[in-house]
C-alpha cells in the first residue's frame, strides 16, 4: 500500500479537529445564556461540522481518483446536466435575494445585536453567492 500524501494526512487531522471542535462547541453551547452568544456558538459548531463532512466528501474524491484534478472530474453521465445546471443557476438567483432582503433589512433594523447577526447572515448569503456563481462557471464551462 502507497504512503498517504502530505495532503492526505492533512485533510484526516483537519477532520479529526473539526470533529473534536464540534463536540468542545455543543458542550459550551450548555453553558452560555446570552442569545447571541449561543447563537454564535452554534453556528460555529454547524461550521466545524460542515468543514467535517467537506473534507470527508474531498478525501473521498482524491482516493477514488487520485490524479485528477477537482475541476476536471466529470458529473455522472447518468446525471442530467442541464436539469443540475438550471438548479444550481436557480440557487444562485435565490441567493443573490435572500442577500438583497437581508441588506434592506439591515438597514432598517435600531436594534445593535440584531443587526450584527444580520450581517453575519448576510456576509456568509454573500460568500455562498459567490462560491455557487463559481462553481457554475468552472463545472460548466469546462464540459462545453
Amino acid at each position: 500500500m502507497p504512503s498517504e500524501s502530505a495532503l492526505v494526512k492533512m485533510i484526516k487531522k483537519q477532520m479529526e479537529i473539526e470533529k473534536h471542535m464540534e463536540k468542545e462547541l455543543k458542550e459550551q453551547e450548555r453553558s452560555v445564556h446570552n442569545a447571541a452568544a449561543k447563537l454564535l456558538l452554534l453556528e460555529v459548531r454547524h461550521d466545524a461540522s460542515k468543514h467535517a463532512e467537506m473534507l470527508k466528501e474531498l478525501l473521498k474524491q482524491i482516493q477514488r481518483a487520485p490524479n485528477t484534478l477537482l475541476w476536471n472530474f466529470k458529473i455522472d453521465s447518468y446525471v442530467d446536466t442541464e436539469v443540475v445546471r438550471r438548479k444550481l443557476e436557480e440557487h444562485v438567483k435565490l441567493e443573490a435575494d435572500v442577500l438583497r432582503e437581508l441588506q434592506e433589512q439591515i438597514k432598517r433594523e435600531k436594534d445593535e445585536g440584531i443587526k450584527l447577526l444580520l450581517q453575519h447572515i448576510a456576509d456568509d448569503e454573500d460568500k455562498h453567492h459567490k462560491i455557487m456563481e463559481h462553481i457554475v462557471k468552472k463545472t460548466y464551462t469546462l464540459m462545453e
